[in-house]
């Protein structure tokens, strides 16, 4: 479900970074980044990361409408809290970008409904 760039008009792409920058600004804010301190929960953290931008470009599927990206959100919710599982998931997408699976324009959509929707669903 990664929207490639210039699907959306430029003004839904607007409304998309105006919800996902306060949103980002505010799970950067209440993070436990006292969390990450400890070695063994920063190395899991960013192994958590790299392993999910690795699945992301299988696209692999479990079943028919559950793909992975729901699966590794909701282990990164559990594992380490919603402010630093859509961090991470944010973080995940830019690996993804930089390797040039996704495109820039659509980051904030994409972070939105791949990580916000993700996480949402976990933590509540």
């Amino acid at each position: 479900m990664n929207l490639p760039d210039g699907l959306l008009d430029a003004g839904w792409t607007v409304m998309a970074w105006v919800c996902f920058v306060p949103l980002a600004l505010f799970a950067a804010r209440r993070a436990a980044w006292r969390v990450l301190v400890e070695p063994a929960r920063l190395n899991a953290f960013l192994a958590m990361v790299v392993a999910l931008i690795l699945l992301w470009h299988l696209q692999a599927g479990v079943k028919p409408g559950l793909s992975l990206h729901l699966l590794g959100a909701t282990v990164f919710t559990l594992c380490f809290g919603w402010a630093l599982a859509f961090i991470g998931l944010c973080l995940v997408l830019v690996g993804v970008g930089l390797n040039g699976f996704s495109g820039w324009q659509a980051f904030a959509a994409n972070a939105l409904l791949l990580a916000g929707v993700g996480v949402a669903a976990s933590h509540a």
